[in-house]
């Protein structure tokens, strides 16, 4: 039985989330040899991995980091401090922390707000609108771009990013919905 790709992209997501969620469960306190029950029992009556763990409470969560420096030259890798492999993995490293989520008080959440608002320019119902020019070939000469020319192909290329007022026509959206509904039916 074939299985469609957003079955299994979803059953790979499904199986991440479980993963990390075992990999932040506490470790079983019980020794499961005469050697650990001895060192249990002489050097300490608490385990670091029970459930009594402080860096396990409600508030806390895995904060994973991952560090990609190969290549740069600006500053020394000072993230990972044990023995160096000698190749590029000595440039690379996922941190995994469980941290303390602070609950966001209302400035917190009003100034995320605030940031979005601006980012998405939804106060005044404006959105960026992208053309992409790519004139390379071209017999006409581009006159979108006004600017100091490279003498190069990238003169007949140009990105252009406008904003302007959001256009609502919700039956074009109807349409295009109901289009893209199809295609995806049809795969």
């Amino acid at each position: 039985m074939a299985h469609s790709p957003a079955m299994l992209t979803r059953a790979a997501a499904v199986a991440a989330v479980l993963g990390s969620a075992a990999a932040f469960a506490p470790a079983p306190v019980a020794p499961r040899s005469a050697t650990g029950l001895r060192m249990a029992a002489g050097y300490s009556t608490a385990s670091p991995y029970s459930s009594k763990n402080s860096n396990m409470g409600p508030a806390f969560a895995p904060v994973i980091t991952i560090f990609d420096n190969r290549g740069c030259k600006e500053h020394k890798n000072k993230e990972y401090n044990g023995p160096k492999a000698g190749d590029e993995n000595d440039e690379m490293l996922v941190k995994v922390a469980n941290q303390k989520i602070p609950f966001p008080t209302d400035d917190v959440v009003n100034e995320f707000r605030r940031e979005n608002l601006a980012i998405q320019s939804n106060l005044d119902l404006r959105a960026p609108q992208i053309t992409i020019f790519d004139h390379r070939g071209c017999s006409r000469p581009p006159k979108e771009y006004t600017g100091k020319r490279a003498g190069t192909y990238d003169d007949e290329m140009l990105v252009k990013i406008d904003f302007k007022a959001a256009q609502v026509n919700s039956k074009l959206a109807q349409q295009v919905l109901e289009q893209t509904i199809g295609v995806l039916k049809a795969k």
